[in-house]
């Protein structure tokens, strides 16, 4: 009598361990979510910083998790350019390179659109992006058409990677990154940038700025903030021996 229960104990014990095995085995692959940890690479886009003309203007987004950059502008006469900075950043703990582009929007032949370094190196197939990097990059479209014709034009670029090889290799870009800039020229100063603008300048602001600025005579400049702020550790904010127009 003693061993037929022990043997029914066992008969339940071993059928309780087959029902549960498969509760876990349906949830598992039914409702579950498993979470894979390991080296990867992880790279998005960030700090979009346009350069354009005061002539050419756009927007630029970030779409799909802050890979595709999405961008629209227009463009009507020969030479002009819409471009803008961004940066790529991998915080993954594997190096990547880059293995495509994917651009659409730029059909037109009238239009030249092209991704580079921010120092304008050419940006290659297998270019690496090590681990804990951040590498400027920049976009430019430009009006290359012979006959004159208004373009609106809505883009996008995609940069696909994957880990690196031995064959990746690493390029070193030489791009300052200001507070402000003229065109493409950084500076490390609001103040710099308004005393070297010519006539006509637009600043843009790449940073929030704590600065007393003075507009010197005969100064005709326009200072784009893009959503930054200028605040001031004195009195007065700006001094103005000119005309200062703020965007």
């Amino acid at each position: 009598m003693k061993n037929r229960t022990i043997v029914l104990i066992l008969i339940i014990f071993i059928l309780t361990l087959g029902i549960g095995y498969a509760l876990i085995e349906a949830d598992l692959s039914l409702g579950g979510t498993i979470h894979v940890k390991g080296n990867t690479f992880r790279i998005f886009e960030d700090n979009v910083m346009v350069l354009n003309s005061s002539n050419v203007t756009g927007n630029v987004t970030l779409s799909n998790n802050n890979k595709t950059i999405n961008f629209n502008t227009t463009l009507a006469h020969r030479g002009d350019v819409f471009e803008f900075v961004f940066y790529v950043n991998n915080t993954g703990t594997l190096d990547a390179m880059l293995s495509s582009i994917s651009k659409s929007g730029a059909s037109s032949e009238a239009l030249e659109l092209t991704v580079s370094y921010a120092d304008d190196q050419t940006l290659d197939i297998y270019d690496k992006f090590p681990k804990n990097s951040t590498k400027p990059l920049k976009i430019s479209l430009e009006y290359v058409g012979t006959v004159e014709a208004t373009e609106n034009v809505t883009c996008s670029v995609t940069l696909n990677f994957t880990k690196a090889t031995s064959g990746a290799t690493e390029k070193t870009i030489n791009y300052s990154i200001g507070k402000a800039y003229i065109g493409s020229q950084p500076y490390a100063t609001l103040q710099g940038a308004i005393d070297n603008a010519s006539s006509g300048s637009t600043i843009t602001l790449n940073s929030d700025v704590e600065e007393n600025l003075t507009i010197p005579n005969g100064a005709n400049i326009v200072i784009d903030l893009q959503n930054h702020t200028v605040s001031k550790d004195s009195d007065y904010l700006v001094t103005n021996n000119g005309t200062v127009q703020i965007i």
